[in-house]
C-alpha cells in the first residue's frame, strides 16, 4: 500500500517535504524530497528510510481541519535520524483529506502486522523461557534423585557399620 504525505515547515521553515510512504513486504518505507520554501525551485534527491516492523512501537492517526496526520512511533532514534524534523521518537506525516480512507486501511494493515510481529516474539520469547523451565526442572529433578540414592547408601551404610 502507497501513501503520498506531505510535511510543511522543515529547517525552520525554509523548506518542506513530500514523498510516498509504503507498507509492502513487512516493512515500512518512507520515500522524500526536499523543496525550498522560498523559490519552491530547489529539490534534494530522492532519499529512502526503511524500518522493519520490529523497529516500529506503535501507529497512529488523528484527523485536522483539512487533512489527517500520520503518526509513526518508534523504538529507536538510530534510523529516523535521517529523516528531518522528528521530534523524539515520532515521525508525523499529512495526509491529505482525498486520500482519508487509503489512510484508514494504511493503519489498520500496519497496526495488524506490528501486533502480529509484538505476539510473535512474546511466544518465542514464552517458548524460550518453557525450554529453560523444562531443562532446569529436568536439572533439578535428577538432583534430587541424587540426593535421594546418595542418602539411602549413606542410611544403608550406617546400618551395616552398626552390625
Amino acid at each position: 500500500m502507497i501513501l503520498p504525505f506531505k510535511k510543511t515547515s522543515v529547517y525552520a521553515g525554509f523548506g518542506s517535504i513530500s514523498g510516498l510512504v509504503k507498507f509492502e513486504n513487512r516493512t515500512l518505507e518512507i520515500e522524500y524530497q526536499t523543496i525550498d520554501e522560498i523559490l519552491k525551485y530547489f529539490k534534494s534527491e530522492a532519499r529512502q528510510i526503511t524500518f522493519q516492523l520490529s523497529d516500529i512501537e506503535s501507529v497512529d492517526i488523528k484527523k485536522g481541519w483539512f487533512s489527517y496526520k500520520l503518526f509513526i512511533d518508534l523504538r529507536s532514534l538510530k534510523a529516523i535520524n535521517q529523516f528531518p524534523a522528528v521530534k523524539g521518537n515520532r515521525i508525523t506525516l499529512k495526509i491529505s483529506r482525498a486520500n482519508r480512507e487509503k489512510l484508514k486501511t494504511f493503519k489498520s494493515s500496519l497496526t495488524l502486522a506490528v501486533s502480529e510481529h509484538k505476539l510473535q516474539q512474546f511466544d518465542d520469547d514464552m517458548d524460550e523461557n518453557e525450554s529453560f523451565k523444562i531443562n532446569y526442572s529436568s536439572d533439578l529433578d535428577n538432583k534430587q534423585r541424587s540426593e535421594k540414592t546418595d542418602q539411602k547408601n549413606q542410611d544403608g551404610l550406617r546400618n551395616a557399620l552398626e552390625r
